[in-house]
């Protein structure tokens, strides 16, 4: 079996699935979790309180920032196909 305890995985989410997230941190040493959280041009408080506070996730606010830190990048939602090929 493999050890991820010395592995970083970035969560990409629509806010559906933060309990994934959770389950990984079990075996991952670092899990971040990010939800888009500005929609319309509007941003909306309640989207972005989705991972805070959660034991062992890590809520990222602007991905972009931790990208590079990801040795896996997990997408729960097939609508990232463009940041997916990135």
């Amino acid at each position: 079996m493999v050890n991820l305890r010395n592995k970083t995985a970035m969560v990409w989410d629509g806010g559906l699935f933060l309990s994934i997230a959770a389950r990984l941190s079990k075996d991952f040493g670092r899990v971040m979790y990010t939800t888009p959280w500005t929609q319309g041009g509007y941003p909306a408080p309640n989207a972005h309180l989705i991972g805070y506070g959660v034991e062992g996730v890590e809520r990222v606010t602007n991905p972009w920032d931790h990208v590079e830190d990801a040795d896996i990048h997990i997408f729960l939602d097939v609508y990232d196909s463009d940041i997916q090929r990135y």
